[in-house]
């Protein structure tokens, strides 16, 4: 299968189409305006432990989840550091966290500073062997 005629190419070609169109816009505005935060415990709870062949399933696919997140944050932050200038950035951050509940942020904070401090040494290891097979 040609790799640019995958999933997010599709979502990508539909996403496209849709933009063009302000009933698509006006109903994402609509969408955005209605996501309930405190139900994501909920959704979590469910994904896991409803059905452990989906979770599998989930789990199965993390690498291509994961590369498929790495490359559009790539993307993101390339595009962010070339085209916005720092007071922008700093000033939308500020904005951002405003409205942000910063106690869920620290205990997320703080839970995934624990996970990383464990998997740090497999990352690490990854990240070395890498750097050996470019020969840097």
């Amino acid at each position: 299968m040609n790799s640019s005629r995958g999933l997010i190419d599709a979502a990508n070609r539909t996403l496209e189409e849709l933009l063009s169109r302000p009933i698509f816009k006006d109903s994402l505005r609509s969408i955005i305006k209605n996501i309930d935060p405190e139900s994501a415990r909920r959704l979590v709870n469910t994904i896991m432990w409803k059905d452990q062949e989906v979770l599998l399933a989930l789990l199965g696919s993390l690498p291509l989840i994961a590369n498929t997140i790495i490359t559009a944050l790539d993307e993101l932050l390339a595009q962010v550091n070339q085209k916005f200038p720092p007071e922008l950035l700093k000033g939308f951050a500020e904005s951002i966290l405003a409205d942000i509940d910063i106690d869920k942020l620290s205990s997320v904070t703080s839970r995934f500073q624990d996970l990383k401090n464990e998997l740090w040494p497999v990352l690490d290891k990854a990240l070395k062997g890498k750097s050996k097979d470019k020969g840097d």
